[in-house]
């Protein structure tokens, strides 16, 4: 299949269409050829049923809180990336992150922030280990965000969440902490000098 699009979209170069149009040509393509494959086995008068029920008025208000999500992740990123002395525009970071969901929904094992390490290495001349370490201390603040939520949430309503639950979160939130920390404390020794 692939390789039929990447003949797509050098003939649709050939005659004419510049690569972005041809690319954008390619992708609806395999949007549709995906989307096809989805709904191969979809009762369509059951979907429109549950579709009619939906509440549409939310929809903008969750693609909002997406949008919003993808630019505080572009702007920690941007802030984790800072002491690199790379030359970051948050535009391009909010793309990279958004890049790097997308293969996430795609690929197993998360390897979209793998590619989103990749990309933003080659886009701002980074060192590859640089790229992974923003992005492997931005999935511990995530980790550690998480569980300090699941901790005061559970805390809250105890009889919900089982004890050895909770504090298994807790050894979990200490260790990403203290992973933080320790990196933190490490930076000094290992710049050049130091």
């Amino acid at each position: 299949m692939l390789g039929r699009l990447g003949r797509l979209g050098r003939r649709l170069e050939a005659a004419g269409m510049n690569r972005k149009a041809a690319s954008a040509v390619a992708a609806a393509a395999v949007t549709l050829a995906l989307l096809a494959l989805a709904l191969r086995n979809v009762r369509l008068a059951e979907l429109w049923t549950v579709l009619a029920g939906a509440r549409w008025r939310w929809i903008p208000v969750m693609l909002a809180i997406g949008a919003v999500d993808l630019f505080i992740r572009a702007v920690r990123w941007r802030i984790l990336l800072s002491r690199s002395g790379a030359e970051t525009r948050l535009p391009d970071l909010y793309r990279l992150v958004t890049i790097g969901l997308a293969v996430n929904n795609v690929l197993f094992m998360r390897l979209g922030e793998v590619a989103r390490a990749f990309l933003a290495a080659r886009e701002f001349s980074l060192p590859m280990a640089t790229a992974l370490a923003s992005v492997a201390v931005e999935r511990a603040l995530d980790v550690a965000a998480l569980l300090t939520l699941f901790a005061c949430a559970s805390s809250g309503v105890p009889e919900l969440v089982p004890a050895p639950v909770r504090r298994f979160a807790l050894l979990g939130l200490a260790g990403a902490v203290g992973a933080l920390v320790a990196l933190a404390a490490a930076e000094g020794p290992l710049e050049p000098g130091g």
